[in-house]
């Protein structure tokens, strides 16, 4: 479930936000501007994330074809692959701070800034209130997310279209209002810029910490995806890649985006059922 929620937190923010706030903003402005240079950074940080993570999968693919797979060996790739990426995250802060005309952006001035102390002290309250309310939401969904109790109420093992769809939704739909009015003052590069660094975020420090954090409570967490949602997930950051080449996009483009993320809810919601 952990594996599917990250895979779709990134794929609802490249694909539904980004899509909905270029359909939006487009309408308004007809051509929006992408100022490329900015966001190539981030951009080939989250692409050097992403081959990171998928490394175990490699070895668990290739370890199939040999009739040789051993959790014991996905297990430890994943571990140290995590731990690698969680001690490059702190060097990727420091890089922002001391190169940051790479990673300006245009934003509206904010009439309230916290000094230093508030800014921890606001943050550890968030962070205790995202911890609380996950600990709701994984009981609240536990009969859902258990393949057990799902085949037992007919369902099939829907527990991948609640990890890629459902549950990502909840995260990132109050976000939407926010970067649409960014992109209805023609400021997709923040909006970009905000979408690429939320799944960096993911991919080099919040998943990592799960798997070692796993290690330490002897829980057998991996970083073997299933293969459509990472299939997926790569296919979309190669679509980035090439989006941010063309330095302007209108409505249709994001109207592409949204129905393309559609077609990924109906594929994940008809994924067949997967036993183990």
């Amino acid at each position: 479930m952990l594996q599917c929620f990250l895979l779709g937190s990134i794929l609802s923010r490249l694909v539904l936000t980004l899509g909905l706030c270029i359909f939006i903003g487009g309408i308004k402005h007809k051509v929006l501007k992408i100022n490329s240079r900015n966001l190539r950074k981030n951009t080939l940080i989250l692409n050097l994330s992403l081959a990171s993570l998928l490394i175990p999968y490699i070895l668990w693919l290739g370890t199939i074809l040999y009739s040789q797979s051993s959790l014991e060996s996905q297990l430890r790739i994943s571990r140290y692959t995590a731990l690698f990426l969680l001690i490059n995250f702190p060097l990727l802060l420091i890089h922002h701070s001391t190169h940051k005309k790479y990673y300006k952006q245009k934003l509206e001035p904010i009439p309230y800034v916290l000094n230093r102390v508030g800014c921890i002290i606001f943050f550890m309250v968030v962070l205790a209130l995202i911890l609380g309310e996950s600990i709701l939401m994984v009981d609240a969904v536990s009969d859902l997310t258990n393949p057990s109790e799902i085949l037992s109420h007919g369902w099939g093992e829907k527990y991948i279209f609640i990890g890629v769809v459902l549950l990502p939704l909840v995260n990132c739909g109050g976000d939407i209002i926010s970067y649409a009015k960014l992109s209805m003052m023609n400021d997709l590069g923040t909006v970009l810029y905000s979408q690429i660094s939320a799944c960096i975020g993911w991919t080099m420090f919040v998943f990592p910490v799960m798997v070692l954090f796993g290690w330490l409570l002897d829980v057998n967490l991996t970083s073997v995806f299933l293969t459509m949602p990472l299939v997926s997930t790569l296919v979309c950051v190669v679509f980035l890649n090439l989006f941010l080449g063309v330095g302007e996009v209108t409505w249709f483009e994001g109207y592409l985006l949204v129905m393309g993320y559609v077609v990924l809810v109906v594929a994940f919601f008809f994924h067949p059922v997967i036993r183990t």
